[in-house]
């Protein structure tokens, strides 16, 4: 029985953040907010390895706010417990922002998957992707992991 671990392998995950809904109104006086979207990465220690932050799209009303932004985050496969964090922040000058909603994806499956099929993504040139709403029907995107570059060219 061999029971030596794989060899890991380079993936990129893409997150597209498409629009926010439903996100609840921090300044109950205008009754707009300053939205943007924070993504988080977290490993196996639940420590965050990296973050980012989509553009302020400001005097949201009625939680509705447009963005088509996309993260790209670098990850080793196989991983354990690779969590993807979503913050969706009302903006300000004092405070930096405020979360008004939080929600942790965990990517254990689409991890797995990728990694299992491996060889079949290199040979056509693809990835693994899904549509996802999430934070509480309030973030629309789109989730992709594929092979790095470096891993087609070798396959």
């Amino acid at each position: 029985i061999n029971t030596t671990p794989p060899a890991s392998m380079e993936f990129e995950l893409r997150v597209i953040v498409w629009e926010t809904r439903y996100a609840p109104i921090y300044d109950t006086t205008s009754q707009k907010s300053d939205l943007y979207v924070r993504a988080m990465l977290s490993g196996a220690e639940g420590i965050v390895k990296q973050s980012q932050e989509t553009d302020v799209h400001y005097f949201c009303k009625n939680g509705r706010g447009a963005f088509n932004w996309r993260f790209v985050y670098s990850l080793s496969l196989p991983a354990k417990r690779v969590r993807l964090q979503l913050q969706m922040c009302d903006w300000d000058f004092l405070t930096g922002g405020e979360v008004l909603a939080y929600r942790a994806l965990k990517l254990r499956h689409l991890m797995r998957k990728a990694f299992r099929h491996r060889d079949n993504l290199i040979a056509h040139k693809e990835g693994l992707h899904y549509a996802a709403t999430t934070v509480e029907g309030g973030v629309k995107g789109w989730i992709h992991l594929e092979p790095t570059p470096l891993a087609f060219k070798k396959g």
